[in-house]
C-alpha cells in the first residue's frame, strides 16, 4: 500500500450534478496531497435557503487507508433569515401631468410591481394630488399580483401637488397591519412626483421624522423640470436613492438601476458567503491549508485561511477592504503558499480583474494577526485569464502565473514565470489551445535535481491537447463515477544511455590504404557497447527492472559508395543486439563487436556507427500492473564514428601536388549541330593524398554537355559520376582521366570558330602546389579586319600559320597571317592558393590571375560565349562568378601583358 500511495497522483470525487461541469479543471474538483493526506473539494455543492440556492463548497480529508477523516466546509454560509420585503409606491396624480404622461407612468409603474413577484416581497400603490387615497393595499397584492389587474380602475384626479400630506398618508394608513402588512419586514416607499409641494397643512420634516422613527427606506423619482431637487433629497434616506428623468418617457432608462438599488435594500444582491464556493482551489504548507472562495463578496472572491484544521477558528482574507475595485474579480481562482525573502506569503489569483487579471500575495503581521497585500502583479492582455493558475515550482519557489486565455499571432495561453520574468507559450499555431489551463509541480523526471512543471493545454491539436490532462480524465470520470474516487499512478521513470567505445581509437592506413598489403576481412578494431539504467523517478519501488532491449546498429553506407567500407563480423554492415533480463544501475551491460575492411579505402573521411533502441518493460511484481517508462530525454538512437587515419605523413597535415592534363580526340571539329567534341582530363597527384578534390568545368555555349565518363582509374573504388558533379579521391602517383564530349550545338554561327574550357581544380586539405586550369582549342581562321571592343576583346589579324602548345596539349591550325606573340603567364595568388601555370603559346593571349586562357578573333559578346559547368565532390557548393563575367572582371588586369 506504501509505495502505491506515493505514486497516488490524481483523485477526482465528483460531489456535484453532471450539468454543472465546465470546461476547466476547476470546475470539476481540486485535490492535493500532503504527505500522507488526500485533501478532495467540490466547489459547487448546493442546498436551499429562504428560497434561495447557497451554493458553498465541501472538502474531505482522506486517510491512508482511503477513508475519511475529516469533512470541511471553507467559507460556509448557515442559512439565515432574510426579512421579506413592503412596498409602497406613491405616485403623483395633479393636474400638471397630461394624460398622455399619465398613462407612460402608469405602465412604468406596473414594470415596478412585477419586480416584487417574489414570495417575501408584497406591493401597495397610493396616488395623490390635493387628495391622496389608495389604489390597493398590501392585502390585496397577496390575493393577486397581476399588475394589470391591479392597476386596471385607476384614474387621474388632477389638482395640487400635497407631498407631505400624502406621505403621511402612507405612513399612517398604508404602511399598517390591518391593511396586510407584516410586523417583521423591511419597509420601503417610492415616491414619484413632476413638481414642487404647495402642500399648506404639513412640512416635510415632520413626516420625514415619523418615517425614519419607522425605519423606513425612501425613494424619490423627479419627472420633468418643475420639480424641486432639494425636496427630492429631503424625501429619500440617502442622495444615492434620488432618481430624476427629463421626462416620463424616460422613466424606463432607470429601471434597472432603481431595480439594483430596491434589490440591495432587500439583501438579496448584497452577497457575503451565501455562493462563496469554498474550496475551489486548495493550497497546503507547513501547519496550514488555504482554500480559495471566489463567489464571496459578490464574486470579489477571498481566502480562507485554517491553521489549526478546524474551521470553527478559520480566518477570511477580505481584499474588498483592501482593494479598489476588486468586486467581480474571482479572487481566489487560484491559490499558491511561497516563501519570499524568509516570509511566507499567500498567493491568489483574481483572473477577472477589470478583465485582464491580478494576483495578489497576501502577508500576515505575527502580532495582531491581521492581513496586508505585499505583492500585486498585473495582467496586460483584455481577456487573457491572468491568474487564472498559481504554482509554485523548486526550492527556489519560481511563481508560475497562467493566462490560459492569452492570445497573439500563432500564439493560445502563455505562462509566466515572475521570480525569472520568463514567458513559455505552447506550440505554434494553437491559438486556441488555452496553454496554462492547469500546472503542476511534479518530480524531477529527467534527473537534473530540479522538479519540473507540467502544464496542461487541453484545446491544443484540435482539443486532443499535448498531454494527458486532469480535466479530461475530470469528464470522463464525471460521467461514469460519480460519488466514486478513482485513482492514476505514476509509473517509474528510467533512462538507457548506451556508450560506444572503438579500439583502436583510429584504425591504422595500414588496415586499409591500398598501396600497402592488406590482410582484408580480417579484424581491424572492436567496438564495445556498453547499457547501463539510469533511475529518475522510482518513488519506493525497488529495482531491477525487468525490460527487452534490442539495439539495432548500422555502419552507414556512404552517399555515393555502392558497398559499405567497413563491415561487422563476418560480413554484415548491421548487427541486432537484444537482452532480456533484469537491468540495473549498478552493473552495466556490454558486448562486443569486430570491425572488418572489405577492400582497401580511398576515401578517408569517418563512417558512422548508428544505433536505434527499442525497449519492452515488464510488469513489477507488487505494484498492482505497473511498469517502468522511458523517459522523453533519454533518446533511442545514437550516433559515433569510427576514425580512419589520414595518410600525411609524420605531420598529419596532407600537402598535395595536383596536375592536370589535357587532350582533344581530335584536333579538329567539324561546324555542325550533333559533331561530337571529346575531350580528355588526366589528373594525378605527386604530392601527399588529397581528400575532398573539387574540379570545375566552364565551356562556352556553344558546346551542348552529352556526358563525363571515367575511362581510367587505378583503384578498386570508381568514381561516382552523374551529370557533371565527380567525385574522387587522388593518391600518391596514381592519375586519374575523364573524358569530356559535347556536341556542337544546332544554330551556332561563328567567324573564327573558338572552344573554350576552363578545368579547375580545388582540394579541401591545405593548399595545393599546383592546379593547372586551361584548356584551349581553335578550329579555321577566317580573315578579317580587327578592332578592339568595350569588352576588351582583342582582335589581331593573323597571316602566317602558328601552333599552340600548352603542357602536354598540342593543337595545330592553319590560318594567313604574320603576326607572333609569346606570353609567359605569372604567378598568382588568389584567395589563399596558389596558382602555376608554366605555358609558352604564339598567339594572341590573356594572362589572367587564376587561369590561362586564348582568345581567338571572335564577333560575340565575351560574356554570352560561356557557360558555368562543375565538376565538384560533395560539400557546399561555392559560389561561382559566369566565367564571362570572370573573365571581363579579370581582364582589366591583364591588359598589360599584351602588346
Amino acid at each position: 500500500m506504501r509505495h502505491e500511495y506515493r505514486q497516488l497522483q490524481v483523485v477526482c470525487l465528483q460531489i456535484c450534478p453532471i450539468y454543472f461541469l465546465y470546461l476547466t479543471c476547476k470546475f470539476f474538483s481540486f485535490i492535493l496531497m500532503l504527505i500522507l493526506i488526500l485533501l478532495v473539494c467540490g466547489p459547487r455543492l448546493k442546498h436551499k435557503c429562504e428560497g434561495f440556492n447557497y451554493l458553498n463548497g465541501q472538502c474531505v480529508e482522506i486517510n491512508p487507508h482511503f477513508t475519511a477523516a475529516d469533512t470541511l466546509k471553507p467559507a460556509f454560509q448557515e442559512c439565515h433569515v432574510i426579512p421579506p420585503l413592503d412596498a409602497v409606491i406613491l405616485f403623483d396624480d395633479s393636474g400638471s401631468i397630461t394624460s398622455e404622461n399619465f398613462e407612460t407612468m402608469i405602465r412604468f409603474i406596473k414594470n415596478l410591481i412585477a419586480m416584487f413577484l417574489d414570495t417575501r416581497a408584497q406591493v401597495a400603490v397610493a396616488k395623490f394630488s390635493t387628495k391622496v387615497s389608495a389604489v390597493f393595499h398590501f392585502e390585496n397584492f397577496a390575493v393577486k399580483r397581476d399588475p394589470d389587474q391591479l392597476m386596471k380602475d385607476v384614474t387621474q384626479a388632477q389638482g395640487d401637488t400635497y407631498t407631505p400630506s400624502a406621505i403621511r398618508f402612507v405612513l399612517e394608513e398604508m404602511f399598517s397591519e390591518k391593511v396586510g402588512m407584516r410586523s417583521n419586514s423591511q419597509k420601503l416607499l417610492l415616491v414619484i412626483t413632476d413638481g414642487k409641494s404647495n402642500d399648506p397643512k404639513e412640512e416635510f420634516k415632520n413626516v420625514i421624522l415619523k418615517a425614519n422613527e419607522r425605519d423606513i427606506t425612501r425613494f424619490a423619482i423627479g419627472v420633468g423640470k418643475e420639480y424641486s431637487h432639494p425636496e427630492l433629497e429631503l424625501i429619500a434616506s440617502s442622495p444615492q436613492f434620488v432618481f430624476e428623468t427629463e421626462s416620463f418617457s424616460a422613466l424606463t432608462l432607470i429601471l434597472n438601476q432603481l431595480r439594483e438599488k430596491i434589490f440591495s435594500i432587500e439583501g438579496t444582491d448584497s452577497f457575503q458567503m451565501e455562493l462563496s464556493q469554498g474550496g475551489f482551489s486548495v493550497a497546503l504548507s507547513e501547519g496550514s491549508r488555504m482554500f480559495g472562495a471566489v463567489g464571496a463578496y459578490s464574486w470579489s472572491g477571498g481566502i480562507v485561511q485554517d491553521l489549526t484544521h478546524q474551521m470553527l477558528n478559520s480566518s477570511f482574507i477580505n481584499a474588498t477592504n483592501m482593494e479598489e475595485d476588486i468586486r467581480d474579480s474571482y479572487l481566489g481562482y487560484s491559490v499558491a503558499v511561497a516563501s519570499v525573502n524568509g516570509h511566507v506569503v499567500y498567493f491568489a489569483g483574481a483572473p477577472r480583474h477589470r478583465h485582464k487579471g491580478l494576483v495578489l500575495g497576501f502577508t500576515q503581521n505575527d502580532q495582531n494577526h491581521s492581513w496586508t497585500i505585499s505583492h500585486r502583479i498585473y495582467g496586460s492582455q483584455l481577456g487573457s485569464y491572468f491568474g487564472a493558475e498559481l504554482c509554485v515550482v523548486g526550492v527556489s519557489e519560481l511563481l508560475a502565473v497562467g493566462a490560459p486565455l492569452y492570445h497573439a499571432h500563432g500564439v493560445g495561453g502563455e505562462i509566466q514565470e515572475l521570480n525569472c520574468s520568463a514567458i513559455l507559450r505552447g506550440v505554434v499555431g494553437n491559438e486556441f489551445g488555452r496553454f496554462g489551463t492547469s500546472l503542476a509541480a511534479i518530480q524531477d523526471l529527467n534527473g537534473d535535481g530540479f522538479k519540473e512543471l507540467a502544464v496542461g493545454a487541453p484545446q491544443e491539436e484540435k482539443g486532443k491537447g499535448p498531454q494527458i490532462l486532469i480535466c479530461i480524465f475530470s469528464l470522463f470520470f464525471s460521467l461514469f463515477h460519480i460519488g466514486a474516487v478513482t485513482v492514476l499512478r505514476s509509473q517509474p521513470v528510467m533512462c538507457l544511455p548506451i556508450n560506444v567505445t572503438v579500439d583502436p581509437p583510429i584504425i591504422h592506413q595500414k588496415f586499409f590504404h591500398c598501396s600497402a598489403p592488406l590482410g582484408l576481412n580480417t579484424p581491424v578494431a572492436t567496438v564495445t557497447i556498453c547499457m547501463t539504467v539510469k533511475e529518475i523517478v522510482k518513488g519506493d519501488i525497488q529495482g531491477p527492472f525487468g525490460s527487452v532491449v534490442s539495439v539495432a546498429l548500422e555502419l552507414k553506407l556512404d552517399p555515393w559508395a555502392r558497398a559499405p567500407r567497413l563491415l561487422f563480423g563476418p560480413r554484415s554492415a548491421s548487427f541486432l543486439w537484444t537482452l532480456n533480463g533484469n537491468l540495473s544501475s549498478i552493473s552495466p551491460v556490454c558486448t562486443t563487436l569486430y570491425i572488418s575492411i572489405p577492400e582497401c579505402i580511398s576515401d578517408y573521411h569517418e563512417v558512422p556507427l548508428s544505433g536505434r533502441m527499442k525497449v519492452t518493460t515488464e510488469v513489477i511484481p507488487g505494484t498492482g500492473g505497473l511498469r517502468p517508462v522511458l523517459s522523453p530525454d533519454c533518446w533511442p538512437g545514437f550516433t559515433d564514428m569510427v576514425v580512419l587515419e589520414k595518410v600525411c605523413g609524420e605531420d598529419h597535415v596532407c600537402i598535395s601536388d595536383l596536375n592536370v592534363s589535357l587532350s582533344f580526340m581530335s584536333d579538329t571539329a567539324v561546324s555542325t549541330a550533333g559533331y561530337p567534341v571529346i575531350l580528355s582530363v588526366e589528373v594525378s597527384n605527386n604530392g601527399e593524398d588529397s581528400t575532398d578534390t573539387e574540379l570545375f568545368l566552364y565551356h562556352p555555349t556553344i558546346l551542348s554537355f552529352t556526358r563525363v565518363k571515367t575511362v581510367r582509374y587505378s583503384l578498386n573504388n570508381a568514381s561516382m559520376c552523374h551529370l557533371i558533379v565527380c567525385s574522387i579521391q587522388l593518391l600518391t602517383d596514381q592519375p586519374i582521366i575523364f573524358r569530356f564530349t559535347g556536341n556542337i550545338s544546332s544554330g551556332n554561327q561563328f567567324s573564327s570558330a573558338l572552344y573554350l574550357c576552363v578545368l579547375q581544380i580545388v582540394t579541401e586539405l591545405e593548399v595545393p602546389s599546383q592546379a593547372l586550369a586551361v584548356l584551349i582549342a581553335s578550329l579555321s581562321v577566317i580573315f578579317g579586319l580587327l578592332a578592339m571592343t568595350i569588352i576588351f576583346v582583342l582582335l589581331y589579324k593573323v597571316s602566317t600559320p602558328f601552333s599552340i602548345r600548352l603542357l602536354s596539349l598540342t593543337s595545330r591550325v592553319t590560318a594567313s597571317g604574320s603576326k607572333k606573340r609569346s606570353i609567359r603567364c605569372q604567378k598568382k595568388t588568389t584567395n589563399g592558393a596558389i596558382i602555376h601555370s608554366q605555358c609558352h603559346i604564339r598567339a594572341v593571349m590573356l594572362s589572367l590571375s587564376c587561369l590561362s586562357v586564348l582568345l581567338w578573333p571572335q564577333r560575340p559578346s565575351l560574356t554570352s560565349l560561356f557557360q558555368s559547368c562543375l565538376i565538384r565532390r560533395g560539400g557546399h557548393l561555392p559560389h561561382l562568378l559566369h566565367v564571362g563575367g570572370l573573365l571581363l572582371t579579370r581582364l582589366l588586369g591583364c591588359v598589360g601583358h599584351l602588346l
